[in-house]
């Protein structure tokens, strides 16, 4: 895998193997679930997705918190509101944010996210703790759809 040698500097090789960890488990998820028809495979977001992983990666937490984004006003000035969106995400033991499921983008992988360094106002500083939204959501809808996951998970026989 590539890696920005400027992000290199900023995460241990310790959250580059739990990056690769996790790419792996969501990749072995992705192939198992091709086999399930569309009406059987269950419904997923980063809240369930994130305690899926942890299930099997001991050495990550799930954050449950806000995520930032920028909505731009009145065209090509410099002009912007601030907007929040619920959001889980995965610490790793150095600092660093692994997002499985990351908001408004499509990746072929999770995204590693320095907890330090130069970068952190385009990055984690974009990712606010906040315990309170699990009060926002349904855990027994969250509970369910991390039974069915781990379900498929655990038919690859890798995991």
């Amino acid at each position: 895998m590539l890696f920005n040698n400027s992000i290199v500097e900023t995460t241990s090789e310790r959250d580059r193997q739990m990056l690769m960890s996790v790419t792996k488990l969501l990749l072995d998820f992705t192939t198992e679930s091709v086999n399930i028809p569309d009406d059987k495979l269950p419904s997923f977001n980063c809240h369930s997705i994130c305690r899926v992983i942890v299930a099997y990666i001991k050495d990550l937490v799930v954050i449950d918190g806000n995520f930032l984004g920028l909505r731009r006003l009145d065209g090509c000035q410099p002009r912007f509101d601030v907007v929040i969106t619920r959001h889980s995400w995965l610490k790793t033991q150095d600092e660093s944010i692994i997002d499985p499921y990351p908001v408004g983008c499509m990746t072929e992988g999770p995204l590693l996210i320095p907890g330090c360094g130069k970068y952190t106002p385009f990055g984690s500083e974009l990712y606010m703790p906040n315990p309170n939204i699990l009060k926002e959501i349904s855990m027994e809808v969250v509970t369910e759809e991390v039974r069915l996951v781990c379900e498929i998970v655990r038919n690859t026989h890798r995991w």
